[in-house]
């Protein structure tokens, strides 16, 4: 197939100056020029295409034996990997996702230096024995990456490759994990999200060296006590899943390591206890949850930095969480609250505020002693008037009132918020309306 002039200049010039790196992606290829294959110092090559892409590697690509890094992701439709592949004993990242792959070659085997491996969103039905030979091999995702109807064969090979750090499964059907799972005790990061569990695994309880778990938008409604094995665990989301419990199991205190806890979307109509007893925590989202009120006993996290109540059905701010004297961002959007307590000074480190979506029709006379804050978000509000310490606030950078139609000027001394967020900017005719769009982080 013939192509393009400028593909033929790059590889030239390539070739002439002798680069290492040759990106192809904006270059509407159907098949890799043959002329590629004679860049033998290239040490990484990308074509990850938007649209279209090639169906074929050839078996040249072996030539290419300085290759560290080799990128074919996006729009190919690649069937079937060469077994020159074998060849690129150099190749330490692997990145073939988003193609049509079934099986792979027994040579990818010979890849002794293999670090990182992406088969996402292919169709793999089976790997070859001889990719437990990847001694080097740490990272696997697979993300939407088996076959419907070969996912149990191919979880059981998985769990062949003890080297592995870090493994994404998410978006396939598992539904149950085989025993053999627990014997990748060199796992560190596992990601579990959608994959249909009908129950929290006994096997992920049993890897204890494992610190940032995912297992997320699956079908379990209880916590098994046995997760306090996971001492080392810092880094537990259970977002989306179908939990709707007041309760905890009280093992879960001891993981004295936990520092992020996401219970997004889970149900939850009362913050379980037990979860004000974590005290190492850092970060706790719990958005679009039905919490009416939070606990006193909040105010036990002494180290929480980052707390989320995104749509959580709140009417006022609780007077515990004011009690947090470590927190840096409170993000209470879309809620019901209408007042502030005047107590929400005492977060004297706080940083960011997000208060978007709610029903605000005056802020307390003291904001002005947040004097760290450098995020205010108060659109779509009832906001009508700002009190005078507001001028207080000379670090922030990031200011917003849009959706609060009856809002008066800035009090005088303002002039630095009236730079940053200008009221009072009449809307050019015929302007649409402005909705709210939540939007999540975690």
């Amino acid at each position: 197939m013939k192509q393009s002039k400028s593909t033929f200049e790059l590889i030239k010039c390539a070739a002439r100056e002798g680069w290492k790196e040759l990106n192809l992606t904006d270059h509407n290829l159907k098949e890799l020029p043959q002329k590629l294959f004679r860049l033998k110092q290239l040490e990484t090559l990308i074509y990850s295409p938007k649209r279209g892409g090639i169906k074929h590697l050839p078996p040249e690509i072996g030539n290419l034996r300085n290759l560290r890094k080799l990128e074919l992701s996006g729009k190919n439709q690649i069937c079937e990997l060469p077994p020159e592949i074998g060849r690129l004993h150099n190749l330490t990242d692997l990145d073939l996702s988003h193609n049509c792959l079934r099986l792979l070659p027994p040579e990818i085997g010979q890849l002794c230096n293999l670090h990182s491996l992406n088969l996402s969103y292919n169709y793999i039905e089976h790997f070859p024995v001889e990719i437990t030979q990847l001694k080097e091999l740490s990272i696997l995702h697979l993300s939407h990456g088996m076959s419907v109807n070969k996912i149990e064969s191919v979880v059981l090979e998985v769990c062949q490759l003890n080297c592995l750090s870090s493994l994404d499964l998410s978006y396939n059907h598992i539904k149950e994990l085989p025993p053999e799972f627990n014997q990748l005790q060199n796992l560190l990061k596992l990601n579990l999200y959608s994959t249909m569990l009908e129950t929290f695994p006994q096997e992920v309880c049993q890897l204890k060296n494992l610190n940032r778990l995912e297992i997320c938008g699956n079908r379990f409604s209880e916590i098994p006590p046995e997760i306090v094995q996971l001492k080392n665990l810092s880094e537990l989301s259970l977002k989306l899943n179908c939990l709707h419990i007041e309760k905890l199991p009280t093992e879960i205190t001891e993981l004295r390591n936990l520092t992020h806890l996401i219970l997004g979307c889970s149900g939850l109509t009362k913050l379980p206890l037990e979860i004000c007893q974590i005290r190492s925590l850092r970060k706790l989202s719990l958005y679009s949850n039905r919490l009416i009120e939070i606990p006193p006993e909040i105010k036990n996290l002494h180290k929480l930095e980052e707390l989320s109540l995104i749509n959580s059905s709140l009417l006022t701010v609780p007077d515990s969480i004011t009690h947090l004297k470590s927190l840096k961002s409170l993000n209470l959007n879309f809620n019901h609250i209408r007042t502030l307590p005047k107590t929400i000074a005492r977060l004297s480190g706080l940083m960011h505020l997000h208060l978007e979506g709610n029903r605000l029709e005056t802020l307390p006379e003291n904001i002005g002693d947040l004097r760290q804050l450098r995020t205010l978000k108060l659109y779509n509000n009832r906001l009508k008037e700002l009190p005078p310490s507001i001028c207080k606030l000379r670090k922030l950078n990031s200011l917003s009132f849009l959706g609060n139609p009856d809002l008066q000027p800035y009090p005088p001394g303002c002039e630095h918020l009236q730079e940053l967020y200008p009221l009072h900017r009449k809307p050019k005719p015929g302007a649409p309306k402005l909705y709210a769009i939540i939007s999540y982080d975690d």
